[in-house]
């Protein structure tokens, strides 16, 4: 059930109370306001993105990423299924022969996994050279590539969910990958207001869960910053439409 994000905790509920105050919301509003700009952000953040590069330019990077890797393991060639001896001890024969050929890798995802690994903190899956490349079927390589650069956008599909619940765009690239990895629970009464979301990413190593939630805060990090900023902006507009002099910015919420 791993990596979680929780909108009302304590680190951000000072923020969401004083927010609701300063600019006459319900809590309800607000924490929905909140909701939405966190999992846009995380959207937006979550691999194939990286630093500088989000959206359509992301998923791009994505799919050459995985063409890269393969290509590093992986040499794709026209494997004809037979070959013509025509030496013979160094010596050319009157009458070649042809005999048919084993493949040497018939299974090209294994060959390609025994040479890949998870490296650092990084969400991306690198291959590591050793050595010269295997000679794979061209046709198998073709179609683990396509299999491979099909899954760009299913980490992010993760956080479907929640964006459907709360009317935040996403890619087609991450919608078509459906919404079963992630989950959305929404409670709300007369005076309080909780969003939980869930993006379940399985399969994934605990060092890459890791990293996954610390962009989690991040994006949490940044949602804050961006009302604190309102907040701010709203005090000092009321204390001018009020005729109170201001030389400094409001202290700042302390959680």
């Amino acid at each position: 059930m791993d990596p979680v994000v929780t909108l009302v905790e304590d680190n951000i509920t000072p923020t969401l109370e004083r927010y609701a105050e300063v600019m006459g919301r319900t809590m309800r509003t607000t924490v929905r306001r909140a909701a939405r700009g966190v999992t846009r952000r995380i959207i937006s953040i979550t691999p194939p993105a990286s630093a500088g590069t989000t959206g359509r330019a992301a998923y791009q990077q994505g799919r050459q990423r995985i063409a890269s890797d393969l290509s590093s393991v992986l040499a794709p060639v026209k494997l004809k299924g037979r070959r013509v001896i025509s030496m013979v001890f160094g010596r050319p024969i009157s009458h070649p022969v042809t005999v048919p050929t084993t493949e040497r890798y018939p299974d090209v995802e294994q060959v390609y996994a025994s040479q890949s690994h998870f490296r650092g903190r990084g969400l991306g899956f690198h291959a590591s050279k050793h050595g010269n490349k295997f000679f794979v079927d061209a046709r198998k390589f073709r179609t683990l590539l396509t299999e491979r650069q099909a899954r760009v956008g299913r980490l992010a599909s993760g956080w479907l969910a929640p964006a459907q619940a709360l009317d935040v765009p996403v890619p087609a690239w991450v919608v078509r990958h459906g919404s079963s990895r992630g989950a959305v629970r929404v409670i709300e009464d007369a005076t309080s207001s909780r969003i939980t979301a869930v993006n379940y990413a399985p399969g994934l190593p605990a060092n890459v869960r890791s990293e996954l939630k610390r962009r989690i805060g991040y994006a949490m990090a940044y949602q804050r910053a961006a009302m604190r900023r309102e907040i701010d902006h709203m005090v000092l507009k009321n204390a001018g439409d009020s005729g109170i002099t201001t030389t400094r910015s409001p202290a700042p919420i302390t959680s």
